[in-house]
């Protein structure tokens, strides 16, 4: 935990210095641990697992503590069309890009849905630390990024059964997507 604490905090410093966002330090970290610590025993990624869904839950409510319905109300139709209009267009590019590096129909279809969207941890950090544009910019952003993170959701739920063989039936996917819809309704 040490160690992964001190070369996090030092290589966010030295992106830090670099006038980079600090999250490029974070990342560079995890790749460093990844490849090249040989401290892998069960207990160690038993806690490694712990630490990383802990980070992850807390990511996530922090992300949600930017948002406000008073805000969803207002830019919310705006981002409902950006994502409708961005999410399709990355989706067709994708698979095309896929067809093209001679991935297979499945293959292309979850590489589209994966460039998608953005990353709203990534993109609500670096928003944070370069303070360029005024909140209400930034809360429609992360809005929009909030409702990609969504679609990605539902078209990587609905491919998920190709994956292991079975066919897709459009009742799933039309219940699926009224589950998360309610859910949503129910959660604001």
């Amino acid at each position: 935990m040490m160690i992964l604490l001190l070369l996090g905090g030092v290589c966010s410093v030295v992106f830090k210095k670099l006038k980079m966002p600090a999250i490029i330090g974070y990342l560079v970290t995890g790749i460093i641990l990844a490849n090249y610590w040989s401290g892998e025993s069960p207990e160690t990624l038993d806690i490694v697992d712990f630490l990383s869904t802990l980070g992850l839950v807390l990511m996530m409510f922090c992300i949600g503590m930017e948002l406000n319905l008073k805000k969803i109300r207002k830019s919310g139709s705006f981002a409902i069309m950006v994502m409708m209009i961005q999410v399709p267009l990355m989706l067709f590019g994708g698979y095309l890009f896929g067809m093209i590096l001679g991935l297979t129909s499945l293959q292309s279809i979850i590489f589209g849905a994966i460039i998608s969207g953005s990353s709203t941890a990534v993109v609500t950090t670096v928003l944070a630390e370069q303070d360029r544009l005024t909140r209400a910019e930034v809360d429609t952003i992360v809005l929009i990024t909030v409702i990609e993170d969504v679609a990605q959701v539902i078209i990587l739920s609905a491919v998920s059964p190709m994956l292991v063989g079975d066919s897709m039936s459009f009742e799933s996917i039309v219940w699926m997507m009224l589950t998360i819809i309610v859910f949503m309704v129910a959660s604001m």
